[in-house]
């Protein structure tokens, strides 16, 4: 009782307790109060007071007694009437009653202990009330059941006995049968033979039966007085009749009824039958003695087998005689526990307790090893005979169950567990566990034992540490970082959508920083966090939207200067538009997560915004004392809890910007723009038209302004430059002065006059003073503006061909030169004029005239070789005219250009000069390219190349070699294949440093494979011969035939044919050497050429010349045109004469190998890599030519001259 110190007072709520005995009551509040789920009791100990009609409960700890108290209804069913209690604290009462109680229970002998497994209490209300078996009510301390009527029989032991037969109790067990036989012998006086001895050593009982109903009398009182009896407490007593009787090996389906029906069939009236299922046997009374000895013997029971022996009831034993059964102790047997179970039960010094809750089911635990041994107690032979045998058959099995459900209150958390997560989590599980169980790690297994309810508790801890360790092992060893580019807009409006919290839930151990200045979002925590996070913060990225937002720089200024987030917050956060705005590169950026919400946000921006400007007229105004104050007060009021508001001087100081919230901004705005207004000096500028204007009203409306205006009141500045006036003083003098000054320049009449003259500007430059002296007193100003202007560009572009001559042998230049001269390039003369009306205007105005146009000149100079003027020639001219100040232009008179020179006089007599002198060095350019192309038509200069083949040089060269053969020239340089050689003419050869080459001079003229036509009239005598041609010939036939080709309907006058020997012979040199060039004999068209009559005889002694060219002899190079449809140059160039006669010619053209031709083309573009190779001719179109255009006079000969109308 000393473990059971926690008392709780039981009473029945009605204040009596049903008519049960009080063991019954015991054993049902025992079953009651022990129980968690009915009474959230435990271990306890049952006392009950019949005096008092009062239990007291012990527990074993404060907590389970607590936990009955705090229920607030007890009831317990007690022969099938339910019991309401009434359960509370016992106090100086209750102190009492627990003694009484006390005593009450010693008395009884009704204290039972639940708590031990197997104890007679737990089988009271089963085994007494089934009638299964009858048992005496007490338990001795040693475990010995005594007979309830002990004491009784003491008095039955002073009357004779009615019987032979002599019980003996409490025989001690040092009694050996020899040992109680003697004393028999010695305390009877008679041998052994004359009485048998039964000994019953589990009930320390012996049943003597003496043969002599004398000796047995004589025996009874002798034995009072026997030492041995008196030493050991032995007491000797008759032993009633016997009228019961112990029926044996009952199997099968056996009854009570049916050995009832049988027994008193046979032997007689049956007052009491109790079966004992579980040794398959039954106590059978009887109404008298007589019919025991009738059954006693009887081995055969309806067709049954069994054993009947009598039984005592007084003794609660069998008399079995000679047939008594041996008993030995059940086989030891071992039960495993759980090491840590061991362990703590040791810490907790709990064993002895279980050992002692044992020894009511006779067992013995040893627990000293890791399996627990249970033993039989000595004692569990000791049982009456009537349940021996059961206790012995079932002894393993409730020494099992009752040893595991004392183990059941028990329980262990087991975990595997790595060393690593073992050292991380030890110290938290030591300091959630303390004292109140035992924690063991082995083979990696951490063990935690204790109570099964603590244990309980622990579990879902222990594995939250457990497994809060075991991740930050795994975050230790596999956890990663990683780092996102993320702007901080986007990282605020991810901070507003809950982003951080939601990472958090989902992972709480992950970390996230993130750094401003490096815009980086470095996330900490295992792989698969991070790639789930990461993907979500850039899922999310994606679908974020940004727009750009220009907004006023003061308005950028506020934004840049208040906290971005908390400013987003207010602006959009608190409007639900999930948006946010930062300041980058200079302008306001807004992301939102959609463009509805970019779409609000910049609305919200505008809405919420302003800014206002004001201007400074006077910059000491801000520096005035009283305008600090104000800024200060109004600041302070607007700026109280948050920023709303800034104003910010220019960096000028000649503007006072306000700006911020839209509402604010307005009324500092107001309130410091009445301020200037009120404190300012201003300035005004009054523009005016011209700087004629400013001087007019400076110089001749003086007295009219001077009336309305004081020098001390308004200071006035005149500008020419600007033109403007510029008035400075209070704001009260000077509006009505601008005023007035703007009426006057309103009524005055302004104009510019620009003389667009050549050497204007120049010559007012030099004179002007003089004509201003001269105007100085009219009504009327003129100001000369001097400001470089815009210059004049007029004309028209003309392209020539200024091929160069060489001394020495070179390439032909392969890149055409245009003359383009653009007509004036002068700044004309500029004034601005001013007068009171608009006669005055008028007579400034030909004043000025007249002061110019005197000085005036121009000369026009006409020549053909004009047409021939390079790129050169042209930036010769410009600059002449530049220098000069002089105007040239070009005219077109027909084919030929005309220069126009205009502006000072001396200045166009020198321009002419200079011209002119240009016009002779084109003259004798084009001279010797003539003679470089007539050189070429007679004489061919060749040498001999490596392959000892003749190669003949290029035209340029050649034209160098004919002219020091004709000249007689001793030596001459040339190169040949870029290495140059010195020529020797006597001996016609090259000498270079190297080698050696031979020369060779072919005349073309002396060539006798040229002959004349064969249908040629004889031409001896003259060189130039025009032969009529009869109509109706062959010949006429075939050259009408090729007029009318393309349906031409002209009537022909006549047709002549031309023979020109020396052409001829040109011709076909020249067409020899084209066939040889080009490696085919298809060089040679027949094409038509239109011309006038006036160009008859040049053509027909000279051949085309591209001097004759008409208007449209440019258009793809400078050359000779010819075409393919007559009806093109009978339309567009044959000029008719006088009688309406138009001419054409039907020429023979060595085209060659042809290209497209171009504006500007002096010579054939080159056909290949190499200089000299230039293609022979040029054309409109190269897929369908309809024009041809030669560059060389000898490509071309006129065969036949068609006259029509």
């Amino acid at each position: 009782m000393e473990e059971y110190l926690h008392p709780l007072a039981v009473e029945a709520v009605e204040g009596r307790w049903p008519s049960a005995s009080t063991k019954t009551l015991t054993a049902k509040l025992q079953i009651y109060f022990q129980s968690r789920r009915k009474s959230q009791g435990g271990d306890c100990v049952v006392r009950f007071s019949e005096q008092s009609s009062a239990a007291t409960v012990h527990f074993r700890s404060a907590q389970t007694r607590d936990q009955v108290l705090s229920k607030g209804d007890h009831s317990v069913s007690i022969e099938n009437q339910l019991v309401k209690l009434k359960v509370f604290k016992p106090g100086d009462e209750g102190n009492q009653n627990e003694e009484a109680s006390r005593s009450a229970g010693a008395g009884s002998g009704m204290a039972v202990d639940l708590q031990q497994p197997g104890s007679l209490s737990e089988r009271t209300d089963q085994e007494v009330h089934m009638g299964s078996i009858s048992l005496p009510p007490n338990l001795g301390p040693d475990g010995i059941q005594r007979d309830p009527a002990e004491e009784s029989l003491k008095d039955s032991l002073k009357d004779p006995p009615q019987s032979n037969t002599v019980a003996l109790e409490k025989l001690p067990d040092s009694f050996s049968k020899d040992v109680l036989v003697l004393l028999l012998e010695k305390i009877s006086g008679v041998p052994e033979k004359e009485f048998t001895l039964e000994l019953i050593t589990e009930s320390n009982i012996a049943v003597v039966i003496f043969n002599d109903l004398k000796v047995a009398e004589k025996f009874l009182v002798e034995s009072r007085s026997s030492k041995k009896f008196q030493q050991y407490g032995v007491r000797a007593r008759a032993l009633e009749k016997s009228g019961s009787v112990k029926v044996e090996n009952l199997y099968g389906e056996v009854s009570a009824d049916l050995l009832e029906v049988y027994f008193e069939k046979c032997s007689g009236l049956v007052e009491n039958i109790t079966m004992i299922p579980e040794e398959q046997a039954a106590i059978v009374t009887f109404h008298s003695e007589e019919d025991v000895r009738k059954v006693l013997g009887n081995r055969c029971i309806i067709n049954r087998h069994v054993s009947i022996y009598p039984y005592f009831i007084s003794l609660g034993i069998t008399l079995y005689g000679k047939d008594r059964p041996t008993w030995t102790l059940p086989t030891p047997f071992r039960e495993k526990i759980h090491p840590a179970v061991r362990e703590f039960l040791h810490k907790k010094g709990l064993i002895s307790s279980i050992c002692q809750e044992m020894i009511s089911l006779f067992c013995q635990v040893n627990m000293d090893k890791a399996e627990v041994q249970l033993s039989p107690l000595p004692t569990v032979l000791k049982q009456k005979s009537v349940t021996k045998s059961y206790i012995i058959n079932t002894w393993k099995k409730n020494a099992t169950d009752g040893f595991r459900k004392i183990i059941s209150s028990y329980a262990v958390f087991e975990h595997p567990v790595i060393p690593s997560v073992w050292s991380a989590a030890e110290k938290d599980i030591w300091s959630v566990v303390k004292d109140n169980a035992f924690v063991g790690m082995s083979d990696g297994v951490l063990a935690v034992a204790g109570m099964a309810q603590d244990i309980k508790l622990l579990t879902p801890i222990l594995k939250n540490l457990l497994e809060t360790a075991s991740d930050q092992v795994e975050r230790d060893k596999s956890g990663i970082s990683e780092t996102i580019e993320v702007p901080p807009a986007m990282f605020l409006l991810l901070l507003q959508e809950g982003f951080k919290s939601r990472a958090a839930a989902k992972y709480p151990k992950l970390e996230l920083t993130y750094k401003k200045d490096t815009n980086q979002l470095t996330l900490r925590g295992l792989p698969v966090e991070i790639i789930n996070i990461k993907s979500c913060v850039l899922e999310r990225k994606l679908s974020m939207r940004q727009k750009p937002l220009k907004m006023d720089p003061s308005l950028l200024e506020f934004l840049r200067s208040v906290d971005c987030e908390e400013m987003s917050g207010d602006l959009f956060t608190s409007k639900r538009i999930s948006a946010v705005y930062t300041v980058e590169n200079g302008d306001v950026v807004l992301t939102g997560s959609s463009d509805t919400s970019l779409t609000e946000a910049e609305k919200a921006l505008q809405t919420a915004l302003a800014s206002s400007t004001l201007s400074l007229e006077d910059l000491g105004v801000i520096e005035k004392p009283e305008w600090r104050s104000l800024n200060d007060q109004l600041c302070e009021t607007y700026n109280s809890m948050k920023k709303k508001v800034i104003v910010k001087p220019s960096e000028q100081k000649d503007r006072v910007v306000v700006f911020g919230f839209k509402q604010p901004a307005l009324e500092v705005s107001r309130s410091l723009q009445n301020f200037v207004n009120a404190h300012s000096r201003i300035e005004r500028v009054i523009q005016v038209k011209s700087c004629a204007v400013v001087k007019l009203i400076d110089e001749k409306k003086a007295p009219v302004w001077q009336k309305f205006v004081k020098p001390n009141e308004v200071t006035i500045h005149f500008d020419q430059k600007t033109p403007s006036i510029r008035l400075s003083g209070e704001s009260l003098h000077v509006q009505p002065a601008v005023q007035n000054f703007q009426k006057i320049a309103d009524s005055l009449h302004t104009d510019r006059l620009t003389i667009k003259k050549a050497g204007a500007k120049k010559y007012f430059q030099e004179h002007g003073s003089m004509f201003l002296m001269m105007i100085k007193e009219h009504k009327f100003v003129v100001v000369f503006d001097e400001r470089p202007s815009s210059t004049t560009k007029e004309g028209h572009a003309i392209q020539e061909q200024a091929p160069v001559v060489r001394s020495s042998a070179s390439p032909e230049p392969s890149a055409n030169e245009d003359f383009v001269k653009v007509g004036e390039e002068f700044e004309p003369a500029v004034f601005q004029l001013c007068g009171e009306s608009q006669q005055d205007l008028n007579e400034a105005q030909e004043l000025i005239n007249s002061f110019l146009v005197k000085e005036q000149a121009s000369s026009s100079i006409q020549d053909p070789s004009i047409n021939y003027f390079t790129r050169e020639d042209a930036e010769m001219l410009t600059n002449l005219q530049r220098e000069l100040t002089v105007s040239i232009r070009l005219k077109k008179n027909g084919p030929e250009l005309v220069i126009i020179v205009e502006g000072l006089t001396r200045d166009v007599v020198k321009a002419e000069c200079a011209i002119r002198d240009m016009i002779r060095k084109v003259e004798k350019n084009e001279a010797q390219k003539r003679e470089v192309f007539k050189v070429i038509s007679f004489v061919e200069w060749q040498y001999q190349d490596s392959t000892n083949q003749l190669v003949p040089f290029d035209i340029l060269t050649n034209y160098d070699l004919e002219e020091a053969f004709v000249l007689k020239q001793s030596g001459l340089k040339i190169r040949i294949n870029n290495e140059q050689f010195e020529v020797d003419l006597t001996q016609r050869v090259a000498v270079g440093k190297s080698k050696r080459i031979e020369l060779k001079r072919v005349d073309r003229r002396d060539d006798s494979s040229v002959p004349l036509p064969d249908h040629w009239e004889d031409m001896t005598g003259s060189f130039v011969k025009r032969v009529q041609i009869q109509q109706g010939s062959q010949e006429y036939t075939d050259v009408e035939k090729e007029f009318r080709r393309t349906g031409l309907n002209s009537k022909i006058l006549n047709i002549e044919r031309v023979q020109n020997s020396t052409l001829w012979r040109s011709f076909m040199i020249q067409k020899n050497h084209l066939d040889d060039k080009n490696s085919h004999r298809n060089n040679e068209k027949r094409l038509f050429h239109g011309t006038g009559s006036d160009q008859i005889d040049k053509i027909n002694h000279h051949g085309f010349n591209r001097s004759y060219a008409g208007a449209h002899g440019a258009m793809y190079g400078n050359g000779v045109y010819f075409a393919v449809d007559p009806s093109y140059s009978a339309t567009g160039f044959s000029k008719p004469d006088q009688q309406g006669h138009k001419r054409m010619y039907l020429a023979r053209v060595l085209v060659g190998d042809h290209t497209t031709g171009k504006s500007g083309l002096i010579s054939p573009p080159v056909k290949s890599s190499t200089a000299t190779d230039l293609y022979d001719s040029v054309t409109d179109n190269q897929q369908n030519p309809t024009i041809f255009v030669i560059f060389h006079d000898v490509q071309a000969y006129p065969e036949y001259l068609i006259t029509f109308q």
